[in-house]
């Protein structure tokens, strides 16, 4: 389902940005799976990440947690980043 973790550069994807990463570039599984992924790192870290995922991209942020509104300023703030 997923790929190995040490494919990809988390300790550069936890940051705290925004990031937009391309199937096929950046990820080969499905940008569904990828997103799920994503998730599950951020768990494995103890952070927790909101993701997106569009026609072969996926965009995600790293973070400690949202305040009440947060989430929603986020989450469209990665739409836009997405390009949808």
């Amino acid at each position: 389902m997923s790929e190995p973790r040490s494919n990809y550069p988390w300790s550069e994807w936890t940051d705290g940005r925004m990031w937009r990463v391309e199937q096929g570039r950046d990820f080969s599984v499905s940008p569904e799976i990828f997103v799920k992924v994503v998730r599950r790192q951020a768990r494995a870290q103890g952070l927790k990440a909101t993701a997106v995922c569009g026609e072969g991209a996926a965009c995600f942020q790293f973070h400690q947690g949202d305040t009440p509104g947060e989430r929603d300023i986020r989450l469209k703030a990665l739409r836009q980043h997405l390009g949808r």
